[in-house]
């Protein structure tokens, strides 16, 4: 999933084998602040689109503002 207001655009995108992974995390109404677009071939493996994964640390000092605190 990818964040709010960035756009994955993958129509000129020629596939091989493998598979395109990539769930928009906004609605049609979000404005797009950022579009990437994959063009090319891919023969092979997984194109998977998804935010950056946190550090050990970020997960420690994580703020807990959801959590109502």
């Amino acid at each position: 999933m990818t964040r709010p207001g960035i756009v994955v655009d993958t129509d000129d995108l020629e596939r091989g084998s493998g598979d395109i992974k990539i769930r928009p995390a906004s609605g049609p109404d979000t404005a797009t602040l950022l579009r990437v677009q994959l063009t090319g071939r891919s023969r092979g493996g997984d194109i998977i689109a998804r935010p950056p994964r946190r550090k050990l640390s970020e997960w420690l000092l994580r703020t807990t503002s959801s959590s109502g605190r």
